[in-house]
């Protein structure tokens, strides 16, 4: 349970968290909210969720709707929690099922670049772009998510994911 979000269902599990789809109450909004499965060890916090935090703290200053909305951190019952935009049309991963139209792609691809270009100047390199990372909006834009294997640039002198390192899945 968190404070202030109505769970409503299960919408993807991993290894390292399960997002769920929530509506906060004093809005009724519908948002998506990732729980990280671990729990905080004695108040030490476990390498997902520094990755968890440091997505939030990098992302929400970016002020774009090429990228992800985040609208909270915080803890509950031990478990590093983040709120962020849902996006009910799914990924581009979604629609790579079948074959698209030629003006889609090059839409997909243009918006997919701006928003490259956007993150790269605040000194973000994503190193998982993917269609599963990559959001459909209901108007046909596009929002990247997932920036825990981030690299990010000055602020930023720590990793937390070692050179030749892989972390995620296809």
């Amino acid at each position: 349970k968190i404070p202030g979000y109505q769970m409503q269902q299960r919408l993807a599990e991993g290894g390292a968290g399960t997002i769920y789809l929530a509506r906060r109450q004093a809005t009724g909004e519908t948002v998506a909210v990732k729980v990280m499965a671990q729990r905080l060890p004695g108040g030490e916090e476990s390498k997902e969720a520094q990755r968890l935090s440091r997505e939030y703290e990098a992302i929400s200053r970016v002020d774009s709707p090429r990228i992800v909305k985040m609208h909270e951190l915080g803890v509950t019952d031990g478990h590093v929690y983040v709120v962020m935009e849902y996006f009910p049309a799914g990924s581009l991963r979604d629609l790579l099922l079948g074959p698209l139209p030629r003006e889609d792609v090059l839409r997909y691809v243009q918006q997919i670049a701006g928003a490259l270009e956007i993150i790269h100047r605040a000194g973000i390199l994503h190193r998982d772009l993917k269609p599963a990372n990559i959001m459909r909006r209901t108007d046909g834009s596009i929002a990247l998510i997932d920036f825990g294997t981030a690299k990010f640039a000055a602020g930023h002198a720590h990793t937390l994911t070692a050179t030749g390192s892989v972390v995620g899945r296809l």
